[in-house]
């Protein structure tokens, strides 16, 4: 039992250090396929934007903003503060939206969100967790799904980003945890 505990809950010092090259790679990975599947960035401007998710550049302070009449044309608000370089990797869908700037946060957030899970879910099967629930954030941007996921048992085979991809329609990205249930057996 307290293995168990110990596995879940304490680090040996050995695993305290990260393998940052492999957890960049696959978080690379998770920004990849967003965008790739984004309907408001060109693909052309996917090499750029992944700069800018990695923190290599800022497409957000250049320096270089669009002026009011520039924003007009493009049909923005005019009090948005936002760069020629942001637009220029944008489509015509992205640049419609209420706020451009926000594309690329959300883009960053649900990728990392879904990396995390993933790495959770295979932390909790290599310890030998056998379930989990995925526990909704209990914020006001939580949707329907994610809200009646509340306490329901899962299985550590659970493809838990598909799951969340087919059914969850949070705004912007699905901001539920994992919740290991941890069986204390006496044998």
């Amino acid at each position: 039992m307290f293995k168990i505990l110990n596995s879940i809950f304490g680090l040996k010092a050995s695993k305290q250090k990260i393998d940052s090259a492999s957890e960049k790679e696959d978080l690379e990975s998770c920004f990849l396929a967003r965008l790739q599947s984004s309907k408001f960035i060109k693909p052309e401007a996917i090499d750029i934007v992944m700069k800018h998710l990695t923190h290599e550049i800022n497409l957000n302070k250049t320096g270089n903003k669009l002026s009011v009449d520039e924003k007009k044309a493009l049909g923005l608000n005019t009090r948005l503060s936002i760069t020629k370089e942001l637009i220029d990797i944008l489509t015509p869908e992205g640049i419609a939206q209420t706020d451009p700037k926000s594309i690329l946060e959300r883009i960053f957030y649900k990728a990392t969100f879904e990396n995390t899970r993933e790495k959770e879910i295979q932390r909790l099967r290599k310890i030998g967790i056998k379930t989990f629930m995925l526990q909704p954030s209990n914020s006001e941007k939580d949707c329907q799904w994610c809200q009646s996921m509340k306490d329901k048992v899962l299985p550590v085979s659970t493809d838990i980003n598909s799951l969340i991809e087919e059914n969850c329609k949070c705004e912007d990205w699905c901001r539920s945890y994992i919740y290991p249930i941890v069986n204390l057996e006496t044998t």
